[in-house]
């Protein structure tokens, strides 16, 4: 019986960079109540699903939309700064 070489050995293989993100969107965060984004972590959502609509208002840093309005389980590219709802479900995505 032959015992196999290695000849490539460690030398051949690429370093995973650490850090990549494995997606488009790192973090996320599900609101299910009032929600303002004010402390330096809050702030860069740059997306938003609606779970459950409810009576959700997505204020952006122009205007503001009725989670209503927006079809559910679709990705939605709108940066928020504040979430007022009592019975509607929104995920926040951050790049």
């Amino acid at each position: 019986m032959s015992t196999p070489t290695n000849t490539g050995g460690i030398v051949g293989r690429s370093r995973r960079t650490w850090g990549d993100p494995a997606g488009e969107f790192n973090q996320t965060v599900t609101v299910e109540g009032n929600y303002e984004a004010t402390g330096s972590n809050d702030l860069g959502w740059s997306a938003l699903v609606v779970k459950t609509a409810g009576d959700a208002v997505l204020h952006t840093h122009n205007g503001s939309v009725a989670a209503a309005d927006l079809s559910a389980g679709v990705i939605y590219p709108i940066g928020i700064k504040r979430v007022a709802t009592s019975n509607g479900k929104i995920i926040l995505l951050k790049k």
